[in-house]
């Protein structure tokens, strides 16, 4: 294994503060109930469970779970750079004072995709604990 591919496995392998409680930093934050709007925003997109969606969990065996933990690192890449963009124009727009709409938009968007990079790594938690029991 290669340093670059050590690295990515230390970023996504579950920290000790995930797992404390089985995730309950998470619940805290209301994960869940991001959880439940994003899979009606995707049903209401028109996805849905199949082989080749990467938002929701349709095989539970454990190669399944293993393959769906592999798309996770994938969402949570995409998100991360997503948070990231609107948050340089956000802190941007905030050091210079310029509360406009867009700095409104670029809040909203960075709050929504840090959601949905925390949503990854919460789900990658539940599968460690399915697959580590």
């Amino acid at each position: 294994m290669n340093m670059w591919q050590q690295l990515k496995n230390v970023y996504f392998k579950p920290k000790r503060f995930e797992l404390w409680c089985n995730g309950v930093i998470y619940k805290c934050i209301g994960i869940k109930v991001f959880k439940k709007l994003a899979e009606q925003v995707g049903r209401s997109m028109g996805k849905s469970k199949s082989a080749e969606n990467n938002y929701f969990l349709w095989d539970w065996s454990k190669k399944g779970l293993e393959a769906f933990e592999k798309k996770t690192r994938y969402n949570e890449g995409i998100h991360i750079i997503s948070t990231l963009i609107p948050l340089l124009g956000f802190i941007s727009m905030w050091q210079d004072k310029d509360y406009g709409l867009i700095f409104y938009i670029a809040g909203l968007l960075t709050l929504i995709n840090l959601y949905a990079l925390l949503l990854q790594r919460y789900t990658r938690l539940r599968i460690h604990l399915l697959i580590v029991q």
